[in-house]
């Protein structure tokens, strides 16, 4: 069977574990594409001008900002035009094969990258993560190898996000009213409440970051932290829900992302082992030779000999960096 381009001349040990690194791989691409979909009809004014055969009415559009001052006079219907490539590229990696990632990827984080140069209001967290994962994808493919680089890319968000609510705006204005809201649904008032009492509950949710980003970096816990982050996303979809905030449905898609994420990256590929050698089997399970009729079984080749030299690619050295 002909091997996928993101398998070739991979080490023997890391094919022995490709086949489940792809499934996951793969199925956390589609996880996000579909995400990146739903998350772009719901500010689908970012992403169609205001002009020409766009569905975006000049009511709730916006002003486009480019990164050069040489790229404000470019027509508006190159925006559209980027922005059905930016779908097809999802498509393809929606529902075509494995072997065709890297071909998608990269239209796909072109595509991305040009309607950004052309206004910077596009350069929302959740896009320019799928910038980053394409990248992955298109240098790498489906390799075990890019799973690690994108587990790091998530952690290093649960950490920048933790570091960044700790400050005094944060506690004294939006966390309060991550505090209270909930509270007074329940029907606690927390008028009476000392302020120090508040700030403590507040600072709650920074910690909590900062535990599963620690979780998330440590074998032992990751799959415990990645069924905790996917808790805690959808307590956070509970809370900015119209039930109690009323956050936009950019937000409520945002977590729901991070919330199937935590189970695709994290929790999934934590279920299969370390790659096991092939061709080199224990003593354990070394098969015996049946003294009965005195035969001696067949010598078996062993498959996990030199591949090109024994020579291990950047990428494989890269990922043995992270935990």
């Amino acid at each position: 069977v002909q091997q996928p381009p993101s398998m070739a001349n991979a080490p023997p040990t890391e094919l022995a574990a490709q086949p489940f690194s792809l499934r996951c791989n793969q199925n956390l691409c589609r996880w996000t594409a579909t995400c990146l979909l739903a998350l772009g009809l719901a500010s689908h004014a970012l992403w169609l001008p205001s002009t020409g055969w766009s569905i975006a009415s000049s009511a709730d559009s916006y002003p486009q900002i480019p990164m050069l001052e040489v790229l404000c006079g470019v027509p508006a219907l190159l925006d559209s035009l980027l922005t059905a490539c930016l779908v097809v590229s999802l498509l393809g990696l929606l529902f075509g094969p494995a072997a065709q990632v890297q071909r998608w990827s990269a239209a796909s984080c072109l595509a991305a990258m040009t309607l950004v140069a052309l206004d910077q209001q596009r350069l929302q967290p959740w896009f320019y993560q799928w910038i980053l994962f394409t990248a992955v994808w298109t240098l790498g493919g489906y390799r075990q190898a890019g799973l690690k680089l994108m587990q790091a890319l998530v952690i290093s968000i649960y950490l920048f996000s933790a570091l960044g609510k700790i400050d005094y705006e944060f506690l004294h204005t939006v966390g309060l009213n991550f505090v209270r809201a909930p509270l007074s649904v329940l029907g606690i008032s927390t008028e009476d409440w000392p302020l120090g009492s508040q700030l403590m509950l507040v600072g709650v949710l920074p910690v909590a970051e900062l535990l599963l980003a620690i979780g998330l970096c440590i074998p032992a816990t990751r799959r415990i932290a990645a069924l905790v982050a996917c808790l805690f996303h959808i307590l956070l979809m509970l809370l900015f829900s119209p039930l109690i905030l009323g956050h936009s449905l950019g937000v409520l898609l945002w977590n729901a992302q991070f919330a199937g994420q935590a189970i695709l990256l994290f929790y999934l590929p934590g279920r299969h082992g370390p790659p096991v050698q092939r061709g080199l089997p224990s003593q354990d399970t070394a098969p015996s030779t049946p003294q009965s009729s005195g035969a001696s079984l067949p010598q078996t080749k062993s498959l996990s000999g030199p591949v090109r030299g024994d020579r291990v690619p950047m990428w494989a050295w890269a990922a043995r960096l992270i935990v």
